[in-house]
């Protein structure tokens, strides 16, 4: 989008934009793709829910509203059910 706004602003050719299309998907995968082949099996669907962190997920609060929580270590996730516990 630079590359073309740069011909919009200053009237001049285009620009060489060199990306890898391939990166960004397996970044958006993880380690699926490596699964994958290592195993021949697809992972099941899992929703919101990580299978590769706890908790992870989308829950229903008390009053019927949802929050969205990620605790991606050990550590963080012991410090956010401390929190949840002292405020209850």
């Amino acid at each position: 989008m630079i590359a073309l706004r740069e011909v919009e602003r200053n009237g001049g050719k285009g620009q060489v934009v060199d990306l890898p299309l391939l990166d960004p998907l397996f970044a958006m995968l993880g380690p699926q793709a490596a699964n994958y082949r290592l195993t021949g099996r697809l992972r099941q669907r899992t929703g919101s829910r990580s299978t590769n962190a706890a908790p992870r997920n989308a829950y229903r609060s008390k009053d019927g509203r949802y929050i969205g929580l990620s605790g991606s270590t050990q550590k963080m996730a012991e410090r956010a059910m401390a929190r949840s516990v002292a405020r209850n």
